[in-house]
């Protein structure tokens, strides 16, 4: 089997590194609260911080990376952290097996699973990330050029 390497990934916010070069998408994610359909904040049109303060939480394991990081400000010291994910499919499992609620970015979640926007909303812009001075495949020039014409 041939062995790839990933040309592009997508991120949250730019890269913080300057080995990369970058692109803002042009569509955004609102971040929302993970929780089960019988949770009691799966009835609320929208959670505070302080609605999360008391409940067992499950933060993506590059949160500080996120505009999520902005939502949970210093006086969110005592929030009770149970764990932390790298994929959406992992925090949604972690919170269907009742391990706590997760901020999870993107759209609706179908199943025993809902998602409670954030208030004040947090909204992310997504960015496409490359490594600088990496020769591109022509494939993955013509991948970029689409994103770039639609600036």
């Amino acid at each position: 089997m041939k062995k790839t390497n990933t040309t592009f990934f997508i991120s949250a916010n730019p890269p913080a590194n300057h080995d990369y070069d970058s692109l803002p998408l042009n569509n955004t994610d609102q971040w929302y609260l993970l929780v089960k359909n019988d949770h009691p904040l799966a009835q609320k049109d929208r959670v505070t911080l302080r609605d999360v303060m008391d409940q067992p939480l499950l933060l993506p394991e590059n949160i500080d990376t996120t505009p999520l990081s902005g939502w949970l400000t210093p006086e969110s010291d005592n929030l009770q952290i149970r764990g932390s994910f790298n994929l959406e499919s992992t925090a949604a499992a972690m919170v269907d097996e009742g391990l706590g609620v997760a901020f999870y970015a993107g759209t609706s979640f179908d199943g025993p699973l809902t998602t409670v926007p954030l208030q004040p909303a947090v909204i992310g812009h997504p960015t496409l990330i490359w490594l600088k001075n990496r020769k591109l495949s022509q494939q993955a020039q013509k991948f970029l050029a689409y994103f770039q014409a639609q600036k």
